[in-house]
């Protein structure tokens, strides 16, 4: 007779709060055109460890649980609206959902000439000694990028003057 195992919903809930308690960085890399077509970049592949030439990291500090719902909610990503819901909440209703949200700014970057093609969020991530309190930091700040949690592939992307970017991240443990 088979015996079956199997990480329990509420596992995945459990691993969605472990998760949510890391700090996190997102980074932007990639500045080398893609070999086939700037419009289609490659899939992501999911042996991936690092970004590509990055560029900057920036802490993230907007991370929630969050559900699918099928009203107006609190986030519209990729054509799906997600509610923030709590910790409790989450647990009650096993709902394994993350969301990792943050901007880049033309201040952040500071240069207009550059154009990205990847983005990333690290946890783990150790800044050289002197730079452990910074919220923006440069490839050569930075000891140790960490963990490489999740990343896209981009069409490229150049962020001018005065402009925003604000990126939002679903994530399903």
């Amino acid at each position: 007779m088979p015996n079956y195992k199997t990480i329990t919903k509420l596992g995945s809930v459990s691993r969605a709060k472990d998760f949510l308690q890391n700090p996190f960085w997102v980074c932007i890399g990639r500045t080398t055109p893609w070999d086939e077509n700037e419009d289609n970049p490659p899939e992501a592949i999911i042996t991936t460890v690092a970004i590509d030439e990055p560029i900057l990291y920036k802490h993230l500090t907007q991370k929630y649980h969050v559900q699918p719902v099928t009203v107006e909610g609190d986030f519209y990503i990729d054509g799906q609206w997600y509610k923030v819901i709590t910790e409790d909440e989450a647990r009650d209703n096993l709902i394994p959902y993350v969301l990792l949200t943050n901007t880049i700014t033309y201040n952040d970057i500071g240069d207009d000439t550059i154009t990205f093609r990847q983005i990333g969020v690290y946890s783990r991530l150790i800044p050289k000694e002197g730079y452990e309190n910074h919220e923006l930091l440069t490839p050569d700040q930075v000891e140790d990028p960490g963990w490489l949690e999740w990343y896209a592939n981009l069409e490229p992307v150049r962020v001018q003057p005065n402009q925003t970017l604000t990126f939002y991240i679903v994530i399903v443990l």
